[in-house]
């Protein structure tokens, strides 16, 4: 349902890890990846490639972005879940990048974010990580406004990533090129400084391709 972001909503995180595992898609955005390559200590983040943890799926038949991989397993699971079991031996599922490096969509869940740039819009949405969730309805109030203040570096980084995926239909590039001009990217220089170099070669290389000129802009 979407709600105000002066509203609040009721959950708690119940650490069942159920989220994590099955037909999840977790959707990462380019500061996503830099936060994961740089916890694990990796110079590129063309190495969470590598590595399995990531693959790029396609979107909408427009454009490739990335996701996490989920080890095969009797049921799929994410490869950043860490089981622990507490003093009562009840099993808990624990993110392995909590707090500051899992990526914004998990963080954020249940609260969403609906961009819609051809309407120059944005709502905001709780929705149930899964269907019986046992989280949702908790006596924990949250409000949206703070966690949107919390989160706002990332959500501007978030939204600035959507706009030049939404700019880039024209843009007729194969996965392997998205891969090596887009999600693959050093780790070194601050992520202010990777953003802008990605930004100015993808706009250099949606001119040459004929692009609309306000695209990136």
């Amino acid at each position: 349902m979407t709600i105000h972001q002066n509203g609040h909503f009721n959950f708690d995180c119940q650490l069942c890890g159920e989220c994590c595992t099955g037909a999840m898609r977790v959707q990462l955005n380019l500061y996503d990846l830099y936060k994961m390559a740089k916890h694990l200590k990796l110079s590129s983040t063309h190495s969470l490639f590598q590595k399995g943890l990531v693959q790029l799926v396609e979107k909408d038949q427009r454009y490739w972005i990335p996701i996490i991989k989920f080890k095969k397993w009797t049921i799929p699971y994410c490869p950043f879940l860490v089981n622990s079991m507490d003093e009562q031996e009840v099993l808990h599922g624990i993110c392995s990048l909590h707090p500051k490096d899992k990526p914004l969509i998990c963080s954020m869940a249940p609260l969403g974010r609906i961009i819609d740039f051809q309407n120059q819009s944005v709502e905001y949405c709780v929705t149930a990580p899964l269907e019986d969730c046992p989280g949702m309805g908790k006596k924990r109030e949250n409000n949206i406004q703070e966690i949107l203040d919390f989160h706002e570096a990332e959500l501007n980084y978030q939204f600035v990533y959507y706009q030049m995926l939404d700019s880039l239909p024209n843009w007729k590039a194969s996965k392997e090129m998205y891969l090596g001009e887009i999600y693959s990217f050093t780790t070194v220089p601050s992520f202010d400084e990777v953003f802008t170099s990605i930004k100015n070669n993808l706009i250099h290389l949606t001119n040459q391709k004929s692009t609309p000129n306000n695209a990136l802009q």
